[in-house]
């Protein structure tokens, strides 16, 4: 019997920098919302047979409105659909809204760990790739010397 095999997808919900905009366009939403807002985005990108393709192992696993985190699960197959389906989409709760996905991951652990990072990059002040450079000119300036 062969392995049913996930990727986990980690994105973030971007709708505003002002506070107030953002509260109301995340009011109300849960996993199961969002997880429906997916799947009629899958069926209007793809029509019945994407969502037949999907419908089986797309899940949202994690959603937090505080963070705009959120963790989907879906087969390893589907998720160029399911990723060109989510970027599709531009209005959450009546609000211009945007997805970006921050990371793609063979395991929930592995997805986890990098929402984990991510978080900790944002109360530091700092994006991740901008980490990420700040890293790499100290390894180089480390390297002249």
């Amino acid at each position: 019997m062969v392995r049913f095999k996930n990727r986990y997808l980690l994105l973030q919900l971007e709708a505003s920098s002002d506070p107030q905009v953002y509260s109301e366009c995340t009011k109300g939403l849960n996993a199961r919302s969002m997880n429906d807002l997916f799947k009629r985005s899958v069926q209007s990108c793809f029509g019945e047979v994407g969502i037949g393709k999907v419908m089986g192992s797309l899940q949202t696993k994690f959603f937090s409105a505080h963070t705009g985190l959120l963790i989907v699960r879906t087969s390893r197959d589907q998720t160029e659909m399911v990723s060109a389906a989510i970027a599709a989409i531009t209005i959450v709760n009546k609000h211009k809204a945007r997805f970006t996905r921050l990371h793609l991951a063979g395991t929930i652990r592995s997805c986890q760990r990098a929402a984990i990072k991510h978080s900790r990059a944002l109360l530091a002040g700092t994006t991740e790739s901008e980490a990420k450079c700040m890293r790499e000119e100290k390894y180089l300036s480390q390297l002249e010397h």
